[in-house]
């Protein structure tokens, strides 16, 4: 089989000799970190960042995908209404530029931070781990919104250690500051002084940039973003925790005058009086944060709106609870239950009060459907115009693509939102609506503006990187204290060292390489697509009565009139009647068929993929139960024109015939 294959190995073991002889790009270094209250010190696993950023400036398939310049783009030549997408296309990024000096190129460097749980089995100890990941934040959001393109990296691994016993809850809490600023201090270093001085980057096609490489953006949840910006309460303004659920915000906050606040603070002896003083300011006390000294950076503006959290694990999951309380779960998991399935859309058929630890995917299934849910209900029309509101806010501010219009939109329905958001605290469904979550949707459309569409920004991606990055190389090590985080380490540069090999060959032979995992392209993909066999073959008696298609035999006779006239030339000949009765007559059946759709918003996107069931009811084999039948609407457009958008001139049909289908592909 080895001289079969040409294989250059004979076991395991020499291969992974081979994989050890490719170059590692960033290799991991191992460094141990002391903070006063700790038992001793605990080691940390880094790369260095400037590695890194060589590395992602230096990938063939990155080659093209990373904006090198701000732009300014417009929905037409006025240029009175500006368009919004990637970062360079946001206000903070021609900010940068103009504090650069000239022919500088700007690499803004964005971060994701979060603690994750690894072991998974009952009984065993539970370890944890602190990873960090980098990526650049000009690189196009269709590649940062798929974790197998290799743009993020994991660039950290921090220590979590508990602090000694005898500490305060307040010296407990500046411990687990200071530990956290310290390390990522640590990893950073390197950076600072390149965005201060530059450094040369080489692109994939021998392209040397001066680069400087600066902290923009921060993709995080609550918690994190109050760690990292040394603030309580909102990160980005000085509102009071008071008027948090108020239309309004603070003033926006400054790094330097935080830094300045938290110097002045030393001035204080103890650590509760400390904490007393930067608690009227909303903040936290960390003598040196690991962005101070950091040129141009604004760790405050760099805090980037988080869907997953903020949104779907926040307000939608408050909304969600609040209308229960009003509408009671008998009623709420009936009304969910009584929904008809349909392509996109999870079937709660048992409802929704069954559910237990709800993820952020099921809670935007169920504002998906909750709107319709409640929009029959007996409760106030207030309660409604909120719900309806809020979860149009949440659809609209997803989009990969804004506009000064569509921006305009978003606060229009947010100011609706609040107009009409006491109405729950009136009728006992909370007590009070004062908390962060609500506040932070003030900050979206500013954020947008300045950092361009939120898809890419999204905490949801840092939750996937955690399962590629980190448990899946836990997984192959011992699961043992203070040894799993080096196994781990050279898991990643194993697997990154082969992905590297095969991005290096996949470029040089001008082929797409396996170990990428990339999507078809459009040139690559049918329209419409189904399997080659069909799954059964059904009499036309059949297909009137389980399809529901009374006039096939009708409206199949009028078609083969059509397809002759306009495909073969013929003069119009009259088709003989298809019998009706006739159970010899067979048609090949398909239950299912694939459609894909354009992005209309941005091009280098991937196509939605939709599917269009025809199915009977089916019965289970010796089983009463039975499985509904499931017919999807769709629409046909004749003609040459049937590629075009909209619903101009197309016919909507209530089932998908199947023995159509083949004819209209």
């Amino acid at each position: 089989v080895r001289e079969r294959l040409g294989l250059s190995f004979k076991s395991m073991y020499e291969l992974r000799k081979l994989i050890l002889q490719i170059p590692q790009l960033a290799p991991f270094y191992r460094k141990l970190i002391y903070v006063p209250g700790m038992r001793k010190p605990a080691e940390m696993f880094f790369r260095k960042p400037e590695e890194v950023l060589r590395d992602l400036w230096s990938r063939p398939n990155l080659q093209g995908k990373i904006a090198m310049v701000p732009e300014r783009r417009f929905t037409d030549e006025s240029k009175e209404v500006r368009l919004y997408s990637g970062f360079e296309t946001g206000n903070r990024s021609w900010d940068l530029q103009d504090q650069l000096p000239s022919g500088a190129t700007q690499v803004p460097i964005s971060l994701w931070a979060d603690k994750t749980q690894l072991s998974q089995a009952i009984g065993m100890a539970v370890n944890m781990a602190y990873p960090v990941y980098m990526t650049i934040s000009s690189i196009a959001p269709e590649v940062q919104c798929n974790p197998s393109e290799g743009a993020h990296v994991l660039v950290a691994l921090l220590p979590i250690v508990k602090a000694t016993r005898g500490l305060g809850k307040v010296q407990t809490k500046f411990f687990t500051q200071r530990l956290f600023h310290d390390g990522l201090g640590e990893v950073f270093e390197g950076m600072k002084e390149a965005a201060a001085n530059g450094m040369e980057l080489t692109s994939a096609n021998g392209e040397v940039r001066d680069a400087f490489p600066i902290l923009a953006i921060n993709s995080l949840d609550f918690p994190e973003q109050s760690l990292h910006a040394c603030t309580r309460g909102c990160p980005k303004c000085d509102v009071n925790q008071e008027e948090l659920g108020d239309n309004k915000l603070g003033e926006p906050r400054d790094p330097s005058q935080t830094l300045a606040r938290i110097r002045k603070a030393t001035q204080h002896k103890s650590p509760t009086s400390i904490d007393a003083y930067l608690k009227t300011f909303g903040l936290n006390f960390v003598l040196k944060p690991y962005w101070k000294d950091w040129e141009h950076v604004d760790i405050h503006k760099a805090m980037a709106p988080d869907i997953l959290h903020q949104l779907y694990q926040g307000l939608i999951k408050h909304i969600t609870r609040w209308c229960r309380t009003l509408l009671g779960d008998a009623e709420m998991d009936a009304r969910m239950a009584a929904l008809p399935r349909a392509h996109g859309l999870r079937h709660f058929d048992q409802g929704i009060s069954v559910l237990q630890s709800v993820s952020g995917t099921e809670h935007r299934a169920i504002a998906r459907q909750l709107e319709v849910v409640m929009a029959s209900a007996g409760v106030h029309s207030r309660v409604k115009m909120a719900l309806f509101s809020l979860i149009e806010f949440t659809f609209m501010v997803q989009a990969k693509v804004h506009s000064d219009d569509t921006l305009d939109d978003i606060r229009k329905t947010l100011d609706r939102f609040h107009e009409h958001k006491e109405i729950f605290v009136k009728l006992g469904a909370c007590s009070n609506l004062h908390f962060p979550k609500m506040h932070a949707l003030l900050h979206y459309t500013d954020s947008i503006r300045e950092i361009g569409a939120l898809h890419a920004v999204n905490t949801a991606i840092g939750e996937r990187l955690h399962i590629t990055q980190v448990k899946n190389g836990y997984r192959t090590s011992n699961k043992k204290k203070g040894q799993f985080g080096a196994q781990l380490c050279r898991y990643l540069n194993t697997h990154e060292a082969m992905n590297w090999l095969a991005c290096r060959v996949a470029s040089t032979t001008q082929k797409k390489s396996f170990d990428l995992r990339k999507r078809c392209g459009r040139a690559d993909r049918n329209a419409i697509e189904y399997a080659k066999q069909p799954p059964a073959r059904i009499a036309i008696t059949q297909i009137r009565q389980a399809h529901e298609a009374r006039r096939f035999s009708e409206l199949l006779q009028l078609f083969l009139e059509e397809f002759i006239v306009s495909q073969l030339g013929a003069r119009a000949i009259m088709i003989p009647p298809i019998p009706e009765t006739n159970d010899s007559l067979v048609f090949s059946v398909w239950y299912h068929m694939h459609f894909a759709i354009p992005d209309l918003q941005t091009f280098a996107a991937t196509d939605t993929q939709d599917i269009a069931y025809a199915h009977p009811v089916r019965r289970s084999g010796g089983s009463s139960d039975s499985t509904p039948s499931r017919f999807s609407p769709i629409f046909v457009r004749p003609g040459e024109e049937a590629g075009a958008c909209g619903t101009d001139g197309k016919k909507k049909m209530p089932c998908l015939t199947p023995s159509l289908q083949t004819y209209s592909q």
